[in-house]
């Protein structure tokens, strides 16, 4: 069953193509076949609509969502986007749930999410993002999972290669991944298409609405 069916999608107008897509996703991921998807339109397109059907359906089927959004002001801030997507949920666990959650070598991003370290203390950017991936492993193995990202042209280089290094390690986690991002809007040129992309994404470029 395509899970963006009904009546909810139809206040999306000129957009069935994309709600069917994003709906393969998450039903994959239902069945233990992750995926990533890739939004792409400039502003006015509907992006940010989307995403949030996704996410409503996601929740109407009994998947964690995790969202985040890039921001302009703080795209210097390393992982602030991966941050956005995992710190809270992390915190909010039982102490016996976090523990699991951070044992083994999602171990490895536990200073980073409690606020104890710099990326320079934890044996730098790739042990996060590796730390990361056994983070969302955990966390999938719960339950399926939907990771939000809005905004990417705007999200940090790190959270980026965090997406980047997910995207194509999702075959075999019940975990769908959906980012969203505006092209030429990014003045230093790191996009989430440029640098880096996320490697075996699906890409839906949305036109103009009529």
């Amino acid at each position: 069953m395509n899970l963006l069916a009904g009546v909810r999608a139809a206040e999306l107008l000129e957009r069935d193509a994309e709600l069917r897509a994003l709906g393969d996703a998450l039903a994959g991921a239902r069945r233990g076949r992750g995926s990533a998807v890739l939004v792409e339109g400039h502003a006015g397109t509907g992006k940010s609509r989307l995403l949030d059907e996704a996410a409503a359906r996601a929740e109407l089927a009994d998947m964690q969502v995790l969202r985040a959004r890039g921001e302009d002001a703080e795209r210097e801030f390393a992982f602030g986007v991966a941050l956005q997507l995992f710190e809270h949920r992390v915190r909010s666990a039982e102490p016996d749930e976090r523990a699991r959650l951070l044992s083994g070598a999602a171990g490895l991003a536990g200073p980073v999410l409690g606020g104890a370290a710099t990326v320079e203390d934890v044996q730098g950017v790739f042990s996060i993002i590796y730390g990361l991936y056994w983070l969302t492993q955990g966390l999938a193995d719960g339950r399926p999972l939907l990771l939000v990202v809005d905004d990417a042209q705007w999200a940090d280089l790190p959270s980026l290669r965090l997406l980047a290094y997910l995207s194509h390690r999702l075959d075999d986690l019940p975990t769908a991944l959906v980012v969203a991002y505006r092209p030429g809007d990014d003045p230093s040129g790191t996009t989430a298409v440029s640098a880096p992309a996320p490697r075996g994404a699906r890409t839906l470029a949305l036109g103009p609405l009529s």
